[in-house]
């Protein structure tokens, strides 16, 4: 076994909820994605030059220029992203 990030990995996947990749996504406007999967995490940067509002289970948090945030929570279908800074990131099954 290996492991990655202090997680066990069997035959190159990890074994916990949230840790397997399923999309990436990036946008420079506010938009609300949806998926047709229960996502259990999300990474997400900010790239830009103004402050980004992240929203998952009607719970926000505010990302800084430069800020990421990572995070496993309950599954989820949808977040959004609000504000007019580039970002990028990545959901997890």
């Amino acid at each position: 076994m290996a492991h990655w990030q202090g997680q066990t990995l069997v035959s190159g996947v990890q074994e916990a909820i949230g840790t397997r990749h399923y999309k990436f996504f990036a946008g420079s406007i506010s938009k609300t994605f949806t998926y047709n999967v229960l996502l259990h995490g999300i990474y997400i940067l900010n790239e830009g030059a103004s402050d980004l509002t992240l929203t998952i289970h009607n719970e926000s948090t505010t990302l800084k220029p430069g800020q990421g945030y990572q995070g496993v929570m309950e599954p989820f279908t949808k977040f959004s992203v609000d504000g007019t800074s580039s970002y990028k990131g990545e959901v997890l099954m």
